[in-house]
């Protein structure tokens, strides 16, 4: 399928580049407060910690959630996507994390997955534009869409403290990677620098 090939690529790419572009702030570059995913059900979120090989799956079984986290329980990485996970090096991060991404009988089932400020799977390009602005790096061919933001984080309250939050602190990179397929979103990545 051509366009898990291309998403391989490019989330390759994408991991691999991280650690050179966090800590390489430019000059005028754009801040936002950071989305990120809610969990607020309070079973499901002990669940997870209770065993963090789980990840968080829709009811339909189409949408797939995966957090990395730090020691503190606050997230790093965060992963949505359709398709199983193929990328290598994507799998290389959930085994070193233990989750277990290819039983879909350790996935937490979960209402609704879908972000603060309204990311989701199936969503338009103008949607996420919507929410993010101006993409840093636009890329398509026939079908598929590829954006790219890096942004300085705004810092506010943050998430519930029951909640899988990411670390918020003002001045600290954020950057966001989303695939799209016939302009619905298929794949988004959050990544959030950590001090």
């Amino acid at each position: 399928m051509k366009k898990s090939k291309t998403f391989i690529i490019l989330s390759s790419f994408f991991f691999l580049s991280s650690s050179l572009v966090f800590g390489q702030k430019k000059t005028n570059q754009k801040e936002m407060i950071p989305d990120w995913f809610s969990v607020f059900y309070i079973p499901e979120i002990e669940q997870f910690k209770s065993d963090s090989t789980k990840w968080f799956i829709s009811p339909d079984g189409k949408s797939k959630l995966f957090f990395i986290l730090n020691s503190d329980f606050s997230v790093r990485t965060e992963i949505l996507t359709t398709d199983k996970v193929k990328n290598p090096e994507l799998i290389k991060i959930l085994k070193s994390e233990g989750i277990n991404y290819s039983n879909p009988n350790m996935a937490i089932k979960i209402d609704e997955l879908i972000s603060e400020m309204g990311a989701e799977i199936g969503m338009s390009i103008n949607y996420a534009k919507t929410i993010f602005g101006k993409p840093d790096s636009e890329k398509s061919d026939t079908k598929r869409t590829f954006l790219t933001w890096n942004f300085l984080m705004l810092e506010n309250g943050g998430p519930l403290p029951d909640n899988l939050p990411p670390l918020i602190s003002k001045g600290l990179e954020y950057r966001i990677y989303m695939e799209f397929y016939e302009d619905e979103l298929i794949a988004l990545i959050y990544q959030y620098q950590v001090p």
